[in-house]
């Protein structure tokens, strides 16, 4: 699953990447759909937790852009997972603050340390996910070869400062 797309791969490939049975597969998952959406949840809590453990700063705005280039560097480094994540079945409605193992917790913690107490949850989570949009969007643009990494380094903070100053 980390050299093709999940959706690609048949139960007996996985089982033998596994090293395991189709019936072992299909005894643990029920079906090859939910299967699929076991990895793309795994997926989603893996980058969350990624996203959670860069290390907070006394500069929020600092800290969404070592953020940002976690972000990417994970979804680079592992880009069927990456893309599985947005491959249906995983959706994301914030409302609130995010639960543990959402991928946009730390994006709208750092949101909040930027703008203060005074900012509402709603805003807050409608600044990251512009946020993560264009993240996902700059990310689509590297693997697709539409924008060179380079290109990427260098538009990825100002849009982000674009992003959070409103």
């Amino acid at each position: 699953m980390r050299d093709r797309p999940c959706d690609r791969l048949s139960v007996r490939e996985i089982a033998t990447g596994a090293e395991a049975s189709t019936t072992s597969i299909y005894t643990l998952f029920g079906s090859r759909e939910n299967l699929i959406a076991a990895v793309r949840t795994r997926a989603c809590v893996e980058l969350g937790e990624v996203l959670g453990a860069v290390p907070a700063t006394r500069d929020p705005v600092e800290d969404l852009l070592a953020i940002a280039a976690e972000y990417r560097r994970w979804a680079l480094a592992n880009r069927h997972r990456y893309a599985s994540i947005f491959g249906g079945g995983v959706s994301y409605v914030p409302h609130g603050a995010p639960r543990d193992g959402d991928p946009a917790a730390a994006l709208v913690d750092v949101v909040n340390r930027a703008h203060g107490p005074e900012y509402r949850i709603e805003d807050a989570n409608r600044t990251a996910v512009a946020i993560w949009a264009a993240l996902h969007g700059f990310i689509t643009f590297e693997t697709d070869g539409t924008l060179h990494g380079s290109y990427i380094d260098t538009v990825v903070p100002h849009a982000i400062r674009s992003l959070l100053a409103g």
